[in-house]
């Protein structure tokens, strides 16, 4: 799962768009911190293991729901205009 949320977050880093990946990244890591938190509140100690695992999952699924559905038609708009001007 971790390598969906990877391959995005370094696709947009070598298009130059550095606004969508840092967000992206950032998105994982404080579920990570979260999950160290609250995981043994509610479970025992040993589920903490899990936080990784978790982090991962929720970090990929919400990299993919919001690259298809806000991130993708933002660059194919920016793309589309570059090649206006370049052609126009």
């Amino acid at each position: 799962m971790s390598a969906v949320q990877y391959a995005l977050v370094d696709g947009l880093t070598a298009m130059g768009k550095i606004r969508y990946a840092l967000p992206l990244s950032l998105f994982r890591k404080i579920v990570y911190m979260m999950c160290l938190c609250i995981l043994p509140l509610f479970l025992d100690i040993r589920y903490i293991f899990y936080a990784g695992t978790i982090s991962d999952a929720v970090g990929a699924l919400f990299s993919l729901i919001l690259f298809w559905g806000m991130i993708n038609p933002r660059i194919r708009r920016e793309l589309s205009k570059e090649r206006i001007v370049r052609h126009g």
